[in-house]
């Protein structure tokens, strides 16, 4: 299997689980739990679900930024921080529009939290795996 597929692939197979560690974790600490006991609870059961759903609702999406940056490699060498970064943004953008359909009846403000929650999400999936490499293939940083 050569570089590329090898590139995308990991992207696939490590970002889905990275972004709904995160998501639960941002949820178990921002979702309003009384005590610390029971975030702790909310992130371990969340765990469960998440890891599994994680590939369901973000594999086309990792595997996106996985083409993306496997593609920068293959025509430009190194990838830059930026190119998955960016790549996240456009799949956010684009999961964004895909399930709200152009319109929500949520209230602004949480139509806004829940934007901020999931842009953050696709930025954590996208860099994680990009790093991982980066340490796994020992190349500098860029």
């Amino acid at each position: 299997m050569g570089r590329f597929l090898k590139t995308a692939g990991f992207y696939l197979l490590v970002g889905p689980p990275i972004g709904g560690v995160t998501l639960i974790l941002i949820w178990s600490i921002f979702g309003g739990e009384s005590s610390a006991g029971r975030a702790v609870w909310t992130f371990l059961a969340g765990l469960l679900f998440a890891v599994p759903l994680s590939y369901i609702f973000g594999g086309l999406q990792a595997l996106f930024v996985g083409l993306v940056s496997a593609v920068w490699e293959k025509t430009k060498g190194a990838t830059p921080a930026f190119v998955p970064a960016i790549a996240s943004v456009v799949a956010f953008g684009v999961m964004d529009l895909v399930a709200s359909g152009g319109s929500s009846d949520a209230a602004p403000a949480q139509m806004q939290q829940g934007a901020l929650v999931m842009l953050v999400t696709h930025a954590v999936a996208g860099l994680g795996p990009w790093w991982l490499l980066r340490k796994i293939r020992k190349e500098g940083s860029a």
